[in-house]
């Protein structure tokens, strides 16, 4: 390290001292320094390499090629500090890459379509078996020979929880309110999800209640049985106001609510080509006038916008 040194000082003591007149200052303090004694001044040999060094004048770095050296270090230091920034920003754009602030100007953007529905942990088969498990056929039902269809609706949360469990079509004697409570009761799903993101969906379950005439029970009432239907989404219609002009799609998506569909997919019908709407319901969308656009999203009825 101190040879190093000792060359990076001759480097710039020559920048402002003539070669020779610095070489016979070096050799006189060298000489000096060891009492004048020639072989043990010069005997590690590295007092000759510097001066060896300082004599090949052609090869010595000028006082402008060195600046354009430590300016070219400099811009170097620039462009991997802006390096180190872009790859920071690509990186929180990967992160970012699944939100609703898409780039909608663009007729070759290949959008894919990523609508999950709602399904119970374990698949729903596990869910039609609790039911069936937890259920129970009412007395009042039995002894008053009332059997039928309950549907029953609830809403799937973006936590998974279930609420608003309400019987849409029922038959009472006690069998709407034992299907309620069931489901009230029931263990968590995996919510439905819009390009990755949670999102409430509303969905519909039929219970039959159904009384065998020939087997009866203690109390001389038909035993009963339940049937668990399959559970479906019930879809409601989303208001959408699409116009066309100056070569593109645009409109706005909302709820049965009013309040703006982040998130729902606009495709050109036959291709890959689409959209997303953005977090106020707008969306824009480059397509010829004679396609139709279709507009989707988990939860609510496929919306078909025709073309001329």
């Amino acid at each position: 390290m101190k040879k190093i040194h000792e060359l990076q000082a001759d480097a710039v003591v020559l920048q402002s001292t003539d070669v020779k007149q610095y070489s016979s200052l070096l050799i006189h303090n060298t000489l000096e320094s060891n009492g004048l004694g020639l072989a043990s001044s010069f005997q590690d040999g590295f007092i000759i390499a510097r001066l060896k060094a300082m004599k090949q004048g052609t090869r010595n770095l000028r006082s402008w090629k060195l600046a354009s050296l430590i300016g070219l270090c400099g811009l170097l230091i620039v462009f991997l500090s802006c390096g180190q920034e872009l790859d920071s920003e690509v990186e929180i754009i990967e992160q970012q890459k699944d939100r609703l602030t898409i780039d909608t100007g663009s007729e070759e953007e290949v959008l894919t379509v990523v609508e999950e529905l709602p399904a119970f942990k374990g698949g729903m088969n596990a869910f039609y078996h609790y039911l069936r498990m937890e259920m129970r056929y009412p007395l009042e039902a039995r002894k008053s020979s009332v059997e039928g269809r309950v549907d029953v609706q609830f809403i799937v949360e973006k936590d998974g929880s279930l609420s608003n469990v309400k019987v849409l079509e029922g038959i009472g004697a006690g069998c709407d309110e034992e299907a309620v409570r069931v489901i009230q009761k029931s263990p968590p799903f995996n919510p439905g999800k819009q390009r990755g993101r949670p999102v409430r969906v509303r969905m519909v379950i039929p219970i039959i209640f159904e009384l065998d005439p020939v087997r009866k029970n203690r109390d001389n009432s038909s035993q009963g049985i339940i049937i668990i239907e399959k559970a479906a989404v019930k879809a409601s219609k989303p208001e959408v106001v699409a116009n066309y002009e100056n070569g593109e799609w645009f409109g706005t998506i909302k709820d049965e609510h009013g309040e703006p569909l982040a998130g729902a997919n606009i495709v050109i019908e036959g291709s890959s080509q689409g959209t997303t709407s953005t977090l106020d319901g707008t969306f824009n969308l480059a397509a010829p006038r004679s396609k139709d656009i279709i507009i989707s999203f988990v939860g609510y009825e496929t919306i078909k916008v025709e073309g001329e």
